[in-house]
């Protein structure tokens, strides 16, 4: 198990820290929020429903990571995910600030870091759940 039993309060408290941290980011990126800045910026159409399409083309990498999550500390995988998502997060809003043919290309760019980062988290968290919550008991011995 990838748990410090040292210290599983630190552990879970974190844990909960980065669900919270991780539905906040995650309800400021919704399609609404998206597409309007996009149409703000000047996207096209077509654009703007790849880019809207983005998070839920990337929940393939859900599929993909389950395996190799299983495989590796679920909590660096989780650390390392949710620090490339947030700083990709800090990427797109200095690509707001550029004006321009790039603004929208380095915003797609950091988006889809974002969330093939976020899939990858969401697999690693649900994992890392069953690591806390069930560290000393299988789940037949709580019955």
């Amino acid at each position: 198990m990838n748990v410090e039993f040292h210290d599983p309060e630190r552990s879970l408290k974190n844990f909960i820290r980065e669900g919270i941290f991780s539905q906040i980011t995650y309800s400021l990126l919704t399609a609404t929020i998206v597409s309007s800045y996009l149409v703000v910026v000047g996207a096209n159409s077509f654009t703007i429903g790849v880019l809207v399409a983005i998070p839920h083309m990337t929940t393939l990498t859900q599929i993909i990571s389950a395996k190799f999550i299983e495989k590796r500390s679920r909590k660096k995988v989780a650390v390392f995910a949710s620090f490339v998502a947030k700083n990709s997060l800090l990427a797109i809003a200095v690509a707001s600030l550029i004006n321009g043919p790039y603004e929208i290309l380095a915003f797609a760019l950091f988006y889809l870091i974002f969330n093939v980062c976020e899939d990858l988290l969401t697999v690693t968290w649900s994992s890392w759940t069953r690591d806390l919550f069930f560290r000393r008991k299988t789940w037949r011995e709580t019955i």
